[in-house]
């Protein structure tokens, strides 16, 4: 009789563990962020020359130990079948994308993404969080294109 309350019991804490696991790691989807900002900041020169040749040392010992934590944190997340995507230039799909802003921008392709303000995150197949955007929009058509019509 006691059977199937472990086997509601197993399941409930199952769900519970899954649970918290989401949460942890959708928490820690801000920290992967900011890693990658300082990464960012860092000048290019800085990043890539060796030695004497770098302008300043001390910040590219900085940027090789914060790259060696934004490593290691993306290796943490793969174990979880967590990956991080960045959607630049893709068309948009509002399914893992949001949209923040629509602008025309010249030589970009209509109704793809032109700007990422936060890249997304998957977790196997599913958004785990989705990435924040600007979509290309048209650009406006000259005052005559209009009257025409």
């Amino acid at each position: 009789h006691g059977e199937p309350i472990v086997i509601f019991a197993m399941a409930a804490y199952a769900g519970f563990v899954r649970c918290v696991r989401l949460y942890v790691l959708q928490n820690l989807l801000d920290v992967a962020d900011n890693l990658e900002r300082a990464l960012e900041s860092v000048p290019e020169d800085v990043k890539t020359k060796e030695g004497d040749d770098n302008p300043n040392p001390q910040l590219r010992v900085f940027f090789d130990g914060v790259k060696m934590t934004d490593d290691a944190m993306m290796n943490a997340f793969q174990k979880y079948g967590v990956t991080r995507v960045d959607p630049m230039g893709d068309a948009f799909d509002p399914n893992i994308h949001r949209a923040m802003f629509e602008a025309p921008i010249p030589d970009a392709k209509p109704g793809t993404v032109g700007a990422v303000l936060k890249k997304g995150y998957m977790i196997h197949d599913r958004v785990l969080r989705p990435a924040e955007v600007g979509v290309v929009k048209a650009p406006p058509k000259p005052d005559g294109a209009a009257k025409e019509e």
